[in-house]
């Protein structure tokens, strides 16, 4: 049986070369920390979406591309 990942790598790229980049935290009761330094509420969301879509699938990668709108 594969274990599920504790703690996942973030990368968010912006236009005008900015990156920003964290990690997403699952602890054992499922509760997820966003640890990503950034005042965007737009970046926030995506990657709370993410988080959603990590929580479901369990997969050890994804990538998402996102128009900013």
């Amino acid at each position: 049986m594969r274990e599920e990942p504790t703690h996942y790598d973030v990368g968010v790229y912006l236009p005008a070369g900015v990156e920003l980049h964290g990690k997403i935290r699952f602890a054992e009761d499922g509760e997820s920390t966003i640890e990503i330094e950034t005042d965007d509420p737009w970046v926030r969301e995506q990657v709370e979406k993410l988080v959603r879509v990590l929580r479901r699938t369990k997969q050890q990668r994804i990538v998402r591309w996102r128009p900013q709108e």
